[in-house]
């Protein structure tokens, strides 16, 4: 039985948490810890009957204290441990006897110490309750997440000690990291998203001030993807476009962002790029990445890209993340027209050509509007290994598959 001393803080925890009335609690047994009580006729019994109902109380309050699944426990206004519940022992992997030699200090992750102690020197100004989260660090080094309520225990109206909850929030934490991953990454190749780059896109050019650097947007589309589909399947799809998201992560650097945008459609953005050579080498490296046939199905599969690229330039002013989209869309679309397989680096001439009434598909259904296109892949669905059949891609000639 875990030793709930000094015996004046047990009883005042007793008296509140077991329903014992504190002017019973005083008569019963003297809080000055003599254990004395009440004398006169007749008061023997009564008081053998008192104290028995006061230890079968207290008893009862121990078992629910040590059988509770969150750790309990009291500290003195040191931090220095005084109780500790049989959850608590387990959660850290310290016993009994350890931890009440321990302070809060030796326990709590370095970063969240200051707030620990914050807390409890708040709690002495204004009394409150007060329910906030950390980390603890195990026996064994592991970090645990908890969410620990705390209370004052007082003696004769002076705050002695500190009582607190702490509950495990691993469970909980890793299902919040497990719905943002699915938030913001792509179900198929584990790649983030179009909202997690428009995101990290959206940093970088906030930051590109500080200090000043260049920064670029690759939009790289599969050639001759559909056929996959529709020879051998979504299944092989699938396959083929894990293939090429392994290829494409293992040609950027660290600082890189690489996504699926839905479909074979893919996008990069480079945070650091000194030049639009730097990303030109990236679109060199991920173009060779694609040359050897990718095996599925018993066959082996060729799969090139189309890469357009757009830069923004220190110096460059009014610069949006969907501009750099826009443009890299366009680009992309003269890689296609011109025969596919290469990179393009977008120039503003670009942007003052017609669709409309230039050929860059090579037929009637390719003349679209490169802003119609990027308002088409928005709709994506994430996940997905279908390309969709939209602007006429479903005239294209036939790819070769080998």
């Amino acid at each position: 039985m875990p030793p709930y001393q000094p015996l004046q803080l047990f009883c005042s925890a007793l008296a509140r948490a077991g329903g014992l009335a504190v002017s019973r609690a005083r008569r019963v047994l003297a809080l000055d810890g003599r254990g004395v009580g009440p004398r006169g006729p007749g008061q023997g019994a009564a008081w053998r009957t008192a104290q028995a109902d006061m230890l079968a109380r207290a008893e009862r309050y121990q078992e629910l204290v040590e059988n509770a699944n969150d750790m309990i426990y009291t500290h003195d206004l040191a931090g220095a441990f005084t109780v500790v519940n049989h959850a608590g022992t387990r959660r850290t992997g310290y016993p009994r006897a350890a931890l009440l030699a321990m302070n809060i200090a030796d326990i709590v992750a370095p970063e969240h110490l200051a707030l620990a102690r914050q807390m409890t020197a708040r709690k002495l100004t204004d009394g409150s309750r007060t329910a906030y989260e950390l980390t603890i660090i195990t026996r064994e080094g592991r970090r645990l997440p908890v969410e620990v309520s705390t209370r004052l225990i007082y003696h004769q109206g002076q705050p002695v000690a500190v009582q607190g909850i702490a509950r495990d929030l691993s469970a909980r934490k890793a299902l919040e990291a497990r719905l943002t991953h699915q938030a913001f990454s792509d179900a198929l190749t584990g790649l983030p998203n179009r909202a997690l780059f428009l995101d990290r896109l959206s940093h970088a050019l906030a930051r590109r001030d500080r200090p000043p650097r260049d920064l670029a947007v690759l939009f790289v589309d599969l050639d001759g993807f559909k056929l996959v589909n529709d020879r051998l399947g979504h299944a092989a799809g699938d396959a083929v476009l894990v293939a090429v998201s392994h290829r494409l992560t293992a040609c950027l650097r660290p600082g890189d962002t690489l996504a699926r945008f839905g479909g074979d459609e893919f996008a990069v953005v480079l945070a650091e790029p000194a030049a639009v050579g730097d990303a030109r080498t990236v679109a060199a490296r991920i173009t060779a990445a694609l040359q050897p046939p990718v095996a599925v199905s018993g066959q082996q599969v060729i799969i090139g890209a189309s890469i357009g690229i757009s830069t923004c330039r220190v110096g460059r002013t009014a610069t949006t993340a969907d501009a750099l989209l826009r443009e890299a869309d366009i680009a992309l679309y003269v890689a296609k027209a011109a025969g596919k397989r290469r990179a393009v680096v977008f120039d503003a001439r670009m942007d003052r050509r017609t669709p409309a009434h230039d050929n860059w598909g090579g037929d009637e259904a390719s003349r679209v509007a490169a802003p119609d296109r990027a308002s088409a892949r928005r709709g994506a669905a994430p996940g997905r290994n279908v390309t969709p059949e939209r602007h006429g891609r479903a005239t294209r000639r036939a790819r070769r598959i080998e």
